[in-house]
């Protein structure tokens, strides 16, 4: 287990590369100057090539490409991800001020997602014809209706119609708990929906496969509960699968707060990444997208050791 968990890093550290590689190249490959959007958003009048010159010294931009990334990459080896070309705040500030607010998000999206899904598909994999084709006709609208749709929705029906939730905005644990947690609620549920209704539909699939195995006749035969029989011998088979689609989905999860923050005016990595595409700023833009993809790299490697757990011959291929 040992030595699959440290293959499972390994890979995981040159995916890691490799995205950090990609953005950089593509961010400096996309159109646009940012000394002179800076120069812009300054309100500097005409934008002179000399100034724009000045500018691009200062940020390091006037540099080699080759220096430009051999820079950075060291500079991320040793925690630095630079400094955000508009406020020359450092990154890792930014991101120690907003990863909260959308983990946060994620985390309880991600806790409702997995409970429901897994409740739901169990009830249509068992349930029979009539439960089977009410989860399928409500995953299937669930999927199908866009993040930032619903959260309208919900702002319409709980916040401007019913009055019950707050429409937006944001509160610090730290400073109001309570106020936290029922602006959390809204943003929360909007996100986890559709990754309720993908689970479900995997957990009802798994479950009426597994079911038809051997060893669950086997277990009523020998004078098991049907109830007991579904606990021990159903559910955990069919969780592997499960496990591996909601790692995989809470990805997605990560790409639909951009959206969702913009609805609730959520301080998260989302907006602040919609502001920083806008800006040009790369080194934010840079810290946010490897940020996220080391999260979710790291999340897919504890799912598939969590699969391992569930599924020990994983573990042996």
């Amino acid at each position: 287990m040992l030595r699959y968990a440290l293959r499972r890093c390994a890979v995981g550290v040159g995916l890691a590369w490799v995205v950090l590689t990609l953005i950089f190249l593509s961010l400096h490959a996309v159109p646009g100057d940012p000394a002179e959007v800076i120069l812009s958003g300054e309100g500097a009048g005409a934008v002179t090539q000399e100034a724009v010159a000045q500018v691009r010294a200062e940020l390091g931009l006037d540099r080699p490409l080759g220096v430009q990334y051999l820079q950075y990459l060291g500079g991320v080896l040793t925690g630095d991800l630079g400094t955000s070309f508009t406020d020359r705040a450092p990154v890792t500030e930014h991101l120690a001020d907003r990863l909260p607010a959308t983990a946060s998000i994620v985390l309880v999206a991600a806790v409702i997602g997995i409970s429901a899904g897994i409740v739901i598909g169990s009830w249509a994999g068992r349930g029979g014809r009539v439960a089977d084709a009410v989860v399928g006709i409500g995953t299937g609208l669930g999927v199908s209706v866009p993040v930032y749709v619903l959260g309208s929705l919900l702002v319409l029906v709980f916040a401007l119609t019913l009055r019950a939730l707050p429409a937006g905005g944001y509160r610090a644990f730290a400073d109001d708990p309570a106020g936290h947690l029922e602006r959390l609620i809204l943003p929360s549920l909007a996100v986890a929906v559709a990754f309720a209704c993908v689970v479900a539909r995997m957990t009802r699939s798994a479950v009426v496969e597994t079911a038809r195995q051997d060893w669950v006749r086997t277990g009523r035969a020998v004078g098991m509960t049907r109830a007991g029989v579904f606990r021990v011998h159903v559910l955990r088979n069919a969780l592997a699968p499960v496990v591996t689609v909601s790692g995989l989905e809470i990805g997605t999860l990560l790409g639909s707060t951009v959206l969702v923050e913009r609805i609730f005016n959520w301080p998260g990595t989302g907006s602040l990444l919609v502001d920083a595409v806008a800006q040009r700023d790369y080194p934010v833009v840079q810290g946010i997208v490897l940020a996220v993809a080391v999260a979710f790299i790291a999340l897919n490697i504890v799912v598939d050791l969590v699969y391992g757990v569930l599924d020990p011959r994983v573990v042996h291929r």
